[in-house]
């Protein structure tokens, strides 16, 4: 990312831990992502926690970014589409879905009337 982005880093603290990636232009955050494991939708919740925690108000765009392992990922996806909209924070749907990409809306972890786009992108690299 660095080479396309000067200002991505990795492991960057914002708001209330580190990021894996955050990338800022002109001193702004446009893009904040944490990449993990797909272990389940129990997970999947911690880690929409975790990246809600790592947002400011000034933060519009999110991504949570899964490694699959899993032989098959249609039943990930499933369970992915199936988790989201049960979390506290869930708004909505964003735009329609990609077999690889999903876009949700949330609330911000410390405001309710400020909304991020929270998107998963999965990756599938299943063991031979």
């Amino acid at each position: 990312l660095a080479s396309h982005f000067p200002s991505a880093t990795a492991e960057t603290f914002n708001c209330r831990g580190k990021t894996d990636i955050l990338v800022r232009r002109k001193g702004e955050n446009v893009f904040v992502g944490e990449c993990k494991f797909w272990r389940g939708p129990r997970n999947h919740e911690e880690t929409i926690d975790q990246i809600l925690g790592y947002l400011t108000w000034r933060d519009s765009n999110a991504a949570v970014i899964y490694f699959v392992r899993n032989k098959n990922l249609e039943p990930v996806l499933e369970k992915i589409e199936a988790a989201t909209p049960t979390h506290s924070r869930y708004v909505g749907d964003a735009e329609a879905t990609d077999d690889d990409l999903m876009r949700f809306r949330f609330n911000l972890l410390e405001d309710d009337t400020r909304e991020v786009s929270l998107s998963v992108l999965v990756f599938h690299f299943p063991e031979i």
